[in-house]
């Protein structure tokens, strides 16, 4: 939790740097997501070099903690991602219906809407099951960019977004968004310097 002056926000709430963008900026909004049925093919990148191309289907509409969700199952269905509806930041990995690891009440990864240069602080409880235990993490994200992303699917114009930590965490992530597609076309994660996942888009999604 962060304090600036007389400006306090709670924990669900990330804390904006910039509160609006600069005249003259263009910016993006995020539009309604895919709906269920909805099916891409991604691509994961080990550090090691392997790689794995699975199939993303989008679930039916639910809550998950009181709060809306979309649902991603991965595979053959028994992994399942789950972000916040109106923020599509990320929530939970579960497997077998069980979480396996979550960022509560979210990770903060978008703001809407979004401009380079804009700023914003997202505080949340992060916890992987196995261990039980929960660490509170405040993590700085930057809109960075608005460039150009070559992935399988495609080059496509998008917004870089980096997340960087402010507090208890090791790991940073770098997300590329495109309005043209309203998706994330990349993501890859780091801990410390070192790039120990990335996911790329295979194909663009498939409505039902």
């Amino acid at each position: 939790m962060l304090l600036f002056g007389a400006l306090f926000l709670t924990l669900s709430s990330p804390l904006l740097l910039a509160q609006s963008p600069p005249k003259g900026v263009e910016t993006a909004t995020k539009r309604d997501f895919y709906p269920p049925g909805t099916r891409w093919k991604e691509k994961k990148i080990s550090a090691d070099g392997k790689s794995k191309v699975v199939e993303h289907v989008v679930l039916d509409d639910t809550e998950y903690n009181s709060t809306r969700v979309v649902k991603v199952s991965i595979g053959k269905g028994k992994v399942v991602k789950i972000y916040d509806q109106k923020t599509l930041a990320f929530i939970a990995h579960q497997v077998g219906g069980k979480d396996v690891m979550t960022a509560l009440p979210h990770d903060g990864r978008y703001n809407w809407p979004l401009w380079v240069g804009k700023s914003w602080v997202a505080p949340f409880d992060f916890q992987i099951a196995k261990t039980k235990k929960t660490i509170k993490v405040d993590k700085k994200y930057s809109v960075t960019a608005f460039e150009t992303v070559t992935v399988p699917a495609g080059s496509f114009k998008a917004y870089k977004v980096v997340g960087e930590p402010a507090s208890n965490t090791k790991s940073s992530i770098i997300l590329w968004w495109s309005p043209k597609i309203n998706k994330t076309v990349k993501i890859a994660h780091f801990r410390g310097t070192k790039n120990i996942i990335t996911y790329e888009l295979v194909t663009i999604p498939s409505l039902p």
